[in-house]
């Protein structure tokens, strides 16, 4: 017969030390699943910054497609100097996943590689047709900021993510 340490019952060695052994089950569980939902998160955490990092291009790309497109919006401005619009596009691409502000959001033109920007679309404020001419590029630069939801963010930290494209302007005849 063997004395149960704790509640000073009798018991047989096979009935105590399937009791001792479920227990052990039990802490290396609880050990095991902390790390396994830190690896998870891990996961989850670098998918979300790839799928920032494709948003942020995607978002750059189509703005650039939306300002460089021949035509108005209807109200007679055209769409190279579409501000507003230009801003819109990118935030359409990635409305399910980021909520973008126009800071988030420049955009500028310039005369073709190799030159610096000449003028720049701020908020509300379409830049003057006679700035820009056919040929000349409007460029759209969308910069975001990941942060980790996990602990690996306090090793990694914060992660700017940033994209210009590039669209050469036709202008209608």
């Amino acid at each position: 017969m063997f004395v149960e340490p704790l509640r000073g019952r009798s018991c047989n060695r096979a009935v105590c030390s399937r009791a001792l052994s479920s227990g052990q089950g039990s802490i290396e569980f609880a050990l095991t699943i902390g790390i396994a939902l830190l690896l998870l998160l891990t996961v989850v955490d670098f998918g979300r910054m790839v799928a920032m990092q494709a948003a942020v291009v995607t978002a750059s790309r189509e703005a650039a497609r939306y300002g460089s497109a021949v035509g108005d919006t209807g109200s007679g401005t055209e769409r190279y100097r579409d501000c507003a619009g230009i801003r819109q596009a990118a935030r359409n691409v990635t409305a399910g996943l980021i909520a973008m502000s126009d800071p988030n959001i420049v955009v500028s033109y310039d005369h073709g590689p190799s030159t610096a920007a000449h003028a720049s679309c701020p908020v509300g404020t379409p830049p003057a047709a006679s700035s820009i001419s056919s040929l000349d590029r409007v460029i759209v630069q969308v910069t975001l900021i990941w942060e980790a939801i996990s602990p690996v963010g306090l090793v990694v930290g914060a992660v700017t993510m940033s994209s210009v494209s590039r669209r050469t302007i036709v202008k209608a005849p």
